[in-house]
């Protein structure tokens, strides 16, 4: 998998466009730097705890805050031929892959423990085999298509595309 990019085009002026993602990226409890065309957040939350408040949200209607399965998002903020303003907006998903690759490793875990206790039958196994594999990029696919694209559009109001 690799990094997701998409160009935003908006009204609004650079200052703007730089304000509203740096207060976007505050409320979401992400830490960033921010220059004078860009932002950089690389400080992703980490909750460890289901009570820890970095890992939900009110932006959107699942709840969950989709920064903490992002490693990082780069914002480039220039001026297009039109004179608009032209934000270019770059999705780290190194954790993303990471949890994929753990999630799998489990559901073959606990499929390899069935196995050796003769628990399960053989038609049981293969759908808990694709589950393991498909389940994971049904949620990737859901959380970075729908939940992070649509909360960084809606977060900077005068998005034109």
């Amino acid at each position: 998998m690799k990094n997701i990019t998409f160009t935003l085009n908006t009204g609004l002026s650079a200052n703007d466009a730089m304000i509203r993602i740096s207060n976007f990226l505050t409320s979401e409890h992400v830490d960033f730097q921010a220059d004078l065309n860009s932002v950089k957040a690389e400080g992703i939350p980490i909750p460890l705890f289901s009570f820890d408040k970095r890992l939900y949200t009110k932006r959107n209607w699942v709840g969950i805050n989709p920064f903490i399965f992002v490693s990082g998002v780069n914002f480039l903020i220039k001026e297009s031929h039109s004179k608009q303003i032209q934000i270019d907006v770059n999705i780290r998903q190194g954790r993303a892959i990471f949890m994929y690759v753990f999630f799998v490793l489990f559901f073959l875990c606990i499929m390899a423990a069935a196995v050796l206790d003769s628990y399960l039958y053989p038609n049981i196994l293969i759908l808990l085999l694709i589950i393991a594999v498909t389940l994971p990029i049904l949620v990737h696919l859901f959380i970075f298509e729908l939940c992070i694209k649509r909360l960084i559009k809606s977060e900077i109001k005068g998005v034109i595309n």
